[in-house]
């Protein structure tokens, strides 16, 4: 049986994504710093707390995350 942490490479999401993540969380709180931390944050939750279908695409997970983690943050 194959294990969720086997089943999705983080390290490859992170840096498909990162990027991306890191634009929306600057545009959301107009600071470098705290997009920084808000990033982190947000692919700390896709190892830790991850969405029930990992097979399906991530990106709006992330989005949804991010959002909401910015939305804290201000």
């Amino acid at each position: 049986l194959m294990t969720h942490a086997m089943s999705v490479d983080h390290a490859a999401l992170f840096a498909a994504e990162r990027r991306f993540v890191w634009s929306l969380c600057y545009r959301m709180t107009g600071d470098a710093a705290e997009a920084d931390d808000l990033t982190q944050e947000t692919f700390l939750r896709a190892i830790e707390r991850p969405p029930a279908r990992t097979d399906a695409p991530w990106r709006p997970w992330l989005v949804r995350v991010a959002v909401n983690l910015s939305r804290d943050a201000l």
